[in-house]
């Protein structure tokens, strides 16, 4: 079985702050996809995106 996480670069991505398209102060997979040839050319074969809940305009 091929193990290729043993040798990769992982980049921690935290969803909510990463890259705002929309200039709305969250970021979202738009901002994340955008940035994804960037962090290619870094040598990031793996991104790891932690956990996140997402709440209603309400709250």
């Amino acid at each position: 079985m091929n193990q290729w996480w043993k040798n990769t670069v992982f980049y921690e991505i935290y969803i909510r702050s990463f890259c705002d398209t929309g200039q709305n102060g969250k970021s979202g997979i738009r901002g994340i996809t955008s940035k994804l040839p960037y962090l290619k050319e870094l040598g990031v074969g793996g991104i790891w995106l932690t956990p996140f809940l997402s709440l209603s305009k309400g709250r």
